[in-house]
C-alpha cells in the first residue's frame, strides 16, 4: 500500500508537469486511489487526499466519487478511540446524499448507514 501511494502521488505530479487544469476528471481517480492506499498504509495524509477528491467530486458533479471518496474517509472512531464527530467527513457525506438523491437506492441506504455511523459518536440526539 506505501508502494501503491507512492504510485498515485508520482501521478498526480506527471499529472501536474502536463500542464492539466486543477478540475481534470483524471485527477480525481489519481486522488481517490492515493488516499484508499495510504489510508491502508497507516498514512495519515490519506484524510486530506479523500477530501480533496469529494471537493473535486462536488465541483465537476460526479456523484459516484463523491460518494466513494466520503465513504472512504474515516478517521477510524472504533479503532482509535477518538470519540468525536468528523464535520468535514459528514459535510461530504451529506453533499453525497443530496447529488445521489432516490436514484441510485443502494448507494444511498450505504451513505446513510455512513453517516448514521458517524453521527453515533454525537452527543446531542437531535
Amino acid at each position: 500500500n506505501d508502494q501503491a501511494a507512492g504510485y498515485y502521488a508520482s501521478a498526480l505530479e506527471l499529472l501536474d508537469a502536463s500542464h492539466a487544469g486543477p478540475d481534470d476528471h483524471r485527477r480525481l481517480d489519481l486522488l481517490i486511489g492515493r488516499g484508499e492506499a495510504e489510508r491502508r498504509a497507516g498514512d495519515p495524509g490519506y484524510r486530506q487526499s479523500l477530501l480533496d477528491a469529494a471537493r473535486l467530486a462536488r465541483r465537476l458533479g460526479d456523484t459516484r466519487a463523491l460518494a466513494r471518496s466520503a465513504v472512504a474517509n474515516t478517521l477510524g472512531n472504533v479503532w482509535t478511540g477518538v470519540l468525536v464527530v468528523d464535520a468535514d467527513r459528514v459535510e461530504m457525506l451529506h453533499a453525497a446524499l443530496d447529488a445521489v438523491g432516490e436514484e441510485d437506492l443502494p448507494l444511498r441506504a450505504r451513505l446513510l448507514a455512513t453517516l448514521g455511523l458517524e453521527l453515533a459518536w454525537e452527543p446531542d440526539p437531535e
